[in-house]
């Protein structure tokens, strides 16, 4: 092969490699970007769907846990039946607005809270809001 082409397929997956790492990290980056459109939907999903109702933003006790300030703290759950400490972040808040029974917070594991009946879009837009409430310091 001619040292001319060689370098030529030498540059080309040198590219792609280049264009696969940014991919990579681009989306990456897209991900930890909250969309405010998204953070203002899930507040007022929040408020209308009735999550306000037992649960405070503000860090005042009310019947289940307040969601302010706990992302990235420990916490005791019960997940089926054996107490575990986990860190909190945006994969349990998911998991616990989708199945509310899964893994409860110990303190709260008498309260029950009800599945929600909204789409899974709806639940992503009020995790954005929980995520974005939480950055806030």
């Amino acid at each position: 092969m001619p040292a001319g082409q060689y370098f030529i397929q030498t540059m080309q997956k040198l590219l792609i490699y280049i264009l696969f790492i940014i991919s990579i990290f681009s989306g990456c980056r897209s991900n930890l970007k909250l969309d405010m459109n998204n953070i203002s939907k899930g507040e007022k999903l929040f408020s209308d769907v009735g999550c306000i109702a037992c649960h405070s933003v503000t860090g005042e006790k009310k019947y289940g846990p307040s969601l302010n300030n706990i992302v990235d703290k420990e916490v005791n759950v019960i997940r089926e039946e054996k107490t575990r400490s986990i860190l909190i972040d945006r994969r349990y808040i998911l998991r616990s607005v989708r199945d509310p029974d899964y893994e409860k917070v110990d303190s709260f594991r008498k309260q029950t809270m009800p599945v929600p009946t909204i789409s899974e879009e709806d639940i992503k837009h009020i995790v954005d809001y929980l995520m974005y409430i939480n950055d806030k310091k």
